[in-house]
């Protein structure tokens, strides 16, 4: 899939930061592992994850993490394996 992806906040590279479809499997993975427990965080507060050599996700510590969705009806179901 050829889809152009710009990242918030800019890496140590000039302009702004392209990222590809494959950036954006990697944080749904990440995503997944942190709320499963799997995937070991850095740091105090906030705490860090490591989605990709270029994507760190900055984040409140598991203990103040909110899993439950506010709005349910705009909830999205897991993708399948």
């Amino acid at each position: 899939m050829n889809l152009r992806v710009f990242g918030a906040h800019r890496d140590d590279a000039l302009g702004v930061p392209e990222l590809t479809f494959e950036t954006i499997v990697q944080l749904q993975d990440a995503l997944d592992a942190i709320q499963s427990g799997t995937l070991k965080s850095n740091g105090i507060y906030p705490v860090s994850y490591t989605v990709s050599e270029r994507v760190q996700l900055l984040a409140e510590p598991k203990w103040l993490q909110k899993w439950k969705p506010t709005y349910p009806e705009l909830n999205v179901s897991k993708k399948s394996d």
